[in-house]
């Protein structure tokens, strides 16, 4: 079968996207990770279909790299943005996007013609343990002390689009990502696993935030993960209403409006397209 695609990143969060087809499969969990395959696909953190919508401008269906299947995804959503916008599929630089999580606003800025930023009303963070989910007998997962592989981890979760959890440690380094991530994200207390954000507050208006993802490990980006930090660090009071955060792939504005709706803006870029040839 072949398959058209395109590849994008949002701040190095990379993805492979598709408009449906009737000659996909119904399915996309096997398509999405032979796709995501850094060696023997095209490579990706995640995968996303643009489909029609009976509640919204366009439907966005998103997979993890190891094929499971997301509500949502922050940096997604961006490059999907752009990408319905520059393939016809929408008209005009303010639409909206159905997702698991929800019916997503999105803005376009436009520079010479080209999508320059894409700007998301990501909504509120709800903080419900039943929400998230989290195994708590409290009405907020906030800084809860759990231990984690014999060690105790000061721990605050929330869903913005997706289950988040938090640990702010101003050290953190690569290989804390790496050692500790998974770790969390499969811990006991999460029965529908999470991602996992370390985060660094280095003044009111700057943070630095690494993201393990929940399905597909380190990467370079994760735009929910980059909200729910910035939400947790104004619940303690550690930042300013807008704040700059620094990823590994770039840098993200993040803030919240009148309404105290969390909005997230960034770029959206494209690296490739081309056919894909899937031995189904």
């Amino acid at each position: 079968m072949e398959v058209k695609f395109r590849k994008m990143h949002g701040a190095g969060n990379d993805f492979v996207l598709l408009k449906m087809d009737d000659s996909l499969p119904e399915d996309f969990a096997d398509l999405s990770q032979a796709m995501c395959d850094r060696h023997f696909g095209i490579g990706a953190d995640g995968f996303m279909v643009a489909a029609p919508s009976e509640c919204a401008d366009v439907k966005m269906i998103f997979y993890n790299a190891d094929g499971s299947i997301a509500e949502m995804c922050g940096n997604g959503i961006r490059c999907f943005s752009r990408f319905v916008y520059e393939e016809g599929m929408v008209d005009h630089t303010e639409f909206d996007v159905e997702t698991l999580a929800g019916i997503q606003n999105i803005k376009l800025t436009l520079r010479d013609n080209k999508v320059h930023t894409v700007r998301v009303i990501m909504g509120h963070a709800e903080q419900s343990p039943s929400a998230v989910p989290v195994l708590t007998d409290k009405d907020r997962f906030v800084d809860e002390h759990v231990l984690v592989d014999n060690q105790e981890v000061i721990l605050t979760s929330m869903r913005v689009g997706v289950p988040h959890t938090m640990v702010f440690d101003s050290a953190f380094t690569g290989e804390t990502v790496r050692a500790l991530g998974p770790k969390i994200e499969r811990h006991g207390v999460f029965p529908e696993k999470t991602n996992v954000n370390f985060i660094e507050v280095i003044d009111p208006s700057h943070m630095r935030v690494a993201t393990w993802e929940r399905g597909a490990g380190a990467t370079l980006a994760c735009g929910t993960g980059a909200c729910a930090s910035f939400y947790a660090a104004r619940l303690k009071g550690l930042v300013e209403e807008k704040v700059e955060v620094s990823v590994p792939g770039g840098k993200l504005e993040i803030s919240l409006d009148s309404d105290q709706k969390i909005v997230m803006e960034g770029n959206a870029v494209n690296i490739a397209k081309g056919t894909y040839y899937y031995d189904c």
